[in-house]
């Protein structure tokens, strides 16, 4: 009897073992997935300034492909802020649990 349950705590202690171990790899994969996300934001904020400075700008032009031209570049910096708040609210969250 105290073979197995001698044999059941070195077994007990070895998947602890490797569990720990993996959590550590997947602890230093996250930081480095939110490194990465953090840089993210930072380019697409740079990008979002640039987008917005020209989208400001007056077209002296009245055809529709202009006008259509700026209502895509309306559009993709509204999807730059958007990303970026979804990205960075998750972070933030993130922060707040730990």
């Amino acid at each position: 009897m105290i073979y197995f349950l001698s044999f059941s705590l070195i077994l007990t202690l070895f998947f602890l073992f490797v569990s720990i171990r993996k959590n550590l790899e997947l602890l230093e994969k996250i930081e480095s997935i939110e490194d990465q996300v953090e840089e993210s934001v930072d380019i697409l904020d740079e990008y979002y300034k640039i987008i917005d400075a020209k989208s400001k700008t007056e077209v002296f032009f009245d055809e529709p492909l202009v006008k259509s031209l700026i209502q895509d570049i309306n559009g993709c910096k509204n999807a730059v802020v958007l990303v970026s708040n979804k990205l960075y609210s998750e972070q933030n969250n993130k922060e707040d649990e730990n």
